[in-house]
């Protein structure tokens, strides 16, 4: 949901830099509907903190598979 475009979606604009959308979905025969809300300061906020976090866990990974393929 998060990776689709803002087009896509009708998003309605709140105060403090947020903003809402909801959709309808069906899991087991059993409807659902969302509510989604962003914040673009949280957004900012929780990327500074994920990607160093990522970039650590991406190069742990990298290295151990270059680790186990020296012994294969």
């Amino acid at each position: 949901m998060l990776a689709l475009p803002d087009e896509t979606q009708k998003w309605t604009l709140l105060d403090k830099g947020y903003k809402v959308t909801s959709f309808s979905s069906t899991y087991g025969a059993v409807p659902q509907r969302w509510l989604l809300v962003f914040s673009q300061q949280a957004y900012t906020r929780e990327m500074a903190t994920l990607q160093p976090t990522f970039r650590t866990l991406f190069i742990f990974d990298y290295e151990y598979y270059i680790k186990i393929g020296q012994f294969e």
